[in-house]
Formats: structure tokens, sequence, C-alpha cells
């Protein structure tokens, strides 16, 4: 191990040695290596290292290996990975990690996680592990999370288990499980799983199970276990059970 400072070569070969096209973890560790703690080169093997064009969470690692708490390279390897393109979950809990409570950064990060269109549940599962209750964070995650594809019963669950009673969210949630393409039985007992008696969003739901297309006895059945004697749609059922069975024989 020696100091870049009073080896004139050995500085030149070392300032040679940072001009290489490729600059990754293992040049620093070479760098760290042949110079003392304190010289400037290591300053600048890291200042190298952070100019990489496409720097991740794992590089960040190694700036925060190789350097000391204070260092400005650290704030900087921070800022560059809040540049990334595509900004997941696993870059927002290394920033989180390698960052203090209140830091500026923290807050910038979830922004740019936020930024997603859509959010899959273990999304959602992050920030609510990284945030206090009552952050609107939350809220924004969870209304992140109706906008998926094909919102399905474990995104209804989850949202009814990470919101409170009569949050706006859960509304929201129950009207989009019902927009569902596919809704038989089973949706039905998920809706009536988060509601209750009485609730409109059971009406809907025993409504979209008359209106589909292969509507059977199984569905009459459903329709006159959700339902009470005296309602209307159990007649209505009856009825269209009736219709349908006409319009297959007429088919024969």
């Amino acid at each position: 191990m020696f100091s870049d400072e009073g080896n004139e070569a050995r500085a030149r070969a070392l300032e040679r040695f940072l001009q290489r096209p490729y600059f990754n973890k293992s040049d620093v560790q070479t760098i760290f290596e042949f110079c003392k703690k304190g010289a400037k080169t290591r300053t600048k093997a890291l200042d190298r290292f952070l100019q990489r064009e496409f720097f991740t969470r794992f590089d960040v690692v190694t700036i925060f290996e190789f350097s000391d708490e204070g260092d400005r390279g650290r704030t900087k390897a921070l800022q560059r990975l809040l540049q990334k393109n595509h900004f997941d979950r696993s870059d927002l809990k290394t920033v989180f990690k390698f960052s203090e409570e209140g830091d500026a950064l923290r807050t910038k990060a979830v922004d740019r996680f936020l930024e997603l269109k859509k959010m899959c549940i273990p999304d959602v599962e992050t920030i609510f592990a990284l945030t206090e209750q009552g952050d609107e964070t939350r809220t924004k995650a969870l209304e992140r999370l109706l906008k998926c594809d094909y919102f399905n019963k474990l995104d209804i669950k989850t949202i009814f288990d990470l919101s409170e009673e009569g949050a706006e969210t859960r509304t929201q949630a129950l009207a989009r499980f019902l927009r569902r393409t596919h809704f038989g039985k089973p949706e039905v007992a998920i809706i009536y799983t988060h509601t209750k008696k009485g609730d409109e969003a059971r009406k809907m739901a025993l409504r979209r199970l008359l209106e589909r297309e292969s509507f059977n006895e199984t569905d009459v059945n459903a329709i006159f276990e959700g339902s009470e004697e005296g309602d209307e749609i159990r007649t209505e059922a009856l009825h269209r059970l009736s219709s349908v069975k006409k319009s297959l024989s007429g088919q024969c």
C-alpha cells in the first residue's frame, strides 16, 4: 500500500488507471488497496465510479462500502439511484436503508416510486412498511392498486386489510371489483365478505349475477342465498331461468 503523494510515477499510474473506459467495483477496490486512507485518489475513484452510465442499488452499496459516514459521495450515490428510469421497490428500500429518518431523499424516493401508474400488492405493502399511519402516501399507493389490469380477490382483500372502515378506497375497491368481466357466485361471496347487510354493493353483485350470459340454477340459488324473502330480484331470477330454459329447448 502506498500514497499517491511523493511519487510522481505512481501518481501518474493511478491517474491513468482512473481513465479506464469501464470503471467498476473491482477498479475502486484496486485504487483503495494501493492508496492510503485520506489519499485524494480514493476520492477521485469514488467520483469516477459515480459517473457510471447505469447506476443501480448495487452501486450504492459499493459507494457506502468504500466511503465513510458523512462523505458527500454517499448522498450523490442515492441521488443517482433516484434518477433511474424504472425506480422499483428494491430501489426504494435501498434509499431507506442508507438514509436517516426525516431525510429529504426518502420523500423523493417515495415520490419517484409513486410515479408508477400501476402497483402490485408487494409494492403497496412496501409503502406501508416504510411509512407511518396517516401518511397520505399510503392512500396514493392503494389508489394505484385500484388501477391494476386484473383486479382480483387478493387486491380487494389487501385494500380492506390496509385501510380503515369508511375509507373512500374501500368503496372504490368494491366498485372496481364489480366491473370484473367474469362475475359469478365466487365473486358474489367476496363482495359479501367485505360488506354488511343492506350495502348497495351486495345488490349490485346479485344484479351482475342475474345478467350472466350463461345463467343457470347455481346462479338462482346464489341469488336466493344473498337476498331476503320478498326481494324482487328473486322473482327476476326465476323468470330469467325460465327464459333461458325455453331458449335452450327451442334450440333443440
